[in-house]
């Protein structure tokens, strides 16, 4: 059944998707990827469809974002479906309606940068940041975080990065504002806070490159001298898995043998690779 939140005050028109993605962190156009994504939609204050599916990344996620972010383990995206399965849903509910997202900019990167790596035509949308909106109408808080919003709000911020969790703070955060301020059209508020659709171009995936004089192959196991963020070196054994990149930068992902686990290395900091 349809959940109605307040038709009084929310305003008519368009339909409105809020729309979260939880991800392997945030290199969208060439390692990282969407492991879950929710939408709410809502149409004249009435919530008419929602959806929350974990996505298998084809990869593996951090230790970091399991433990430290949103808690979502590689065993829990395991037997997940792919992105076009578990989004078909969102997909389908985008056409012709208003995405919403909190700093939309890296949601639609989520959502864009997927549907063209597997072949998928973007439905007709235009955006909302709901980032935008905040500034405009919410100036008592120390920043402008979804969970500092909310929490302003009174609303429970427990499970903060789980692609639900975070849709419905953005709702209660809209219906905040659609209470205290009168937007009576969803045009309206496109124009106090739409934005455009940002580029995104997927970067070549490639079966063997050179580097420091070295082809490097699929498959195959190579000593690399790596420097860290820091400017640290270190020798790390890794089995490459996928090789992508563009004229300029290179990332190699492979099992590393140090950590134990699926890594990702930019060939600007490699100092030296070898066969192992």
């Amino acid at each position: 059944m349809a959940e109605v939140i307040d038709s009084n005050s929310w305003p008519k028109g368009k339909k409105l998707v809020f729309v979260d993605f939880e991800t392997t962190g945030f290199q969208l156009e060439s390692s990282d990827r969407v492991v879950e994504v929710a939408f709410k939609s809502i149409q004249n204050g009435v919530i008419i469809q929602s959806d929350q599916q974990l996505i298998y990344p084809q990869r593996s996620i951090p230790l970091f974002l399991t433990e430290d972010v949103h808690g979502i383990s590689n065993e829990m995206v395991r037997n997940a479906s792919l992105f076009p399965t578990a989004c078909s849903s969102l997909l389908e509910n985008l056409e012709d309606a208003i995405f919403i997202a909190h700093n939309a900019n890296f949601d639609l990167k989520c959502l864009i940068s997927e549907c063209l790596r597997f072949n998928i035509s973007l439905p007709q949308f235009v955006c909302v940041d709901s980032l935008i909106l905040s500034r405009r109408f919410m100036n008592n808080t120390s920043n402008h975080k979804l969970t500092t919003l909310a929490e302003s709000l009174g609303m429970d911020v427990s499970n903060a990065h789980r692609a639900m969790a975070d849709v419905s703070m953005m709702i209660g955060i809209f219906d905040f504002i659609f209470r205290n301020h009168e937007i009576t059209s969803t045009s309206k508020l496109v124009e106090m806070a739409g934005i455009s659709l940002p580029s995104v171009t997927i970067l070549s995936e490639e079966k063997e490159f050179n580097i420091q004089g070295e082809k490097v192959t699929l498959g195959k196991d190579y000593v690399l001298l790596y420097r860290d963020a820091e400017g640290n070196s270190t020798e790390r054994i890794v089995t490459v898995r996928r090789i992508y990149g563009n004229s300029m930068t290179k990332w190699i992902e492979g099992h590393c043998h140090l950590r134990m686990e699926m890594r990702t290395f930019n060939s600007n900091r490699v100092e030296s690779i070898v066969p192992y």
